[in-house]
């Protein structure tokens, strides 16, 4: 497991996928296809210029859905299969698919895949802090945030800023 500078775990959050250059493909139709930009294509690629080749394989950054799950990391056992590592992390096998090159996956012992999990809803109370919150949900403040960095100020909430 990692570790961030406050010593929280951290979170492993796959935010890409390959993809295979087909004659014809530009980065405009392949970021358009993918709903990203060809600016985040030529940065996740390290590109300098627009020009792709076929068979080229190139990364494509995943559009994540914050506050909605996260990511848990799972080691792969003896006589583990999809179906039973599924089934033991309540997702389906195409939750697994979605994270985890499951095309190309051999599972063997030792393994990490990638599993997501989906957050649990909690309602402030009055005598409820940040602190006591973090300390029930069992997260980091940054993990909060990140969950959480929609909902936290909607439109019309007055804040104390320097």
């Amino acid at each position: 497991m990692r570790f961030n500078l406050f010593g929280y775990p951290t979170i492993n959050k796959p935010r890409q996928q390959k993809y295979v250059v087909k004659k014809g493909d530009t980065l405009y139709k392949i970021a358009q296809e993918y709903n990203t930009t060809v600016d985040e294509l030529l940065k996740e690629n390290n590109l300098e210029g627009a020009l792709i080749y076929p068979n080229q394989v190139l990364l494509i950054p995943k559009k994540m859905d914050q506050g909605a799950n996260y990511f848990i990391e799972y080691v792969v056992k003896p006589d583990d299969t999809l179906e039973l590592i599924a089934r033991k992390n309540n997702i389906t096998i195409d939750d697994l698919s979605e994270y985890n090159d499951i095309g190309k996956i051999y599972l063997v012992t030792d393994q990490v895949l990638t599993i997501p999990v989906q957050y649990q809803i909690y309602e402030v109370q009055e005598n409820d802090t940040i602190d006591s919150i973090l300390d029930q949900a069992h997260m980091s403040l940054e993990e909060f945030i990140e969950a959480n960095y929609k909902n936290l100020f909607p439109a019309g909430t007055k804040v104390y800023v320097k």
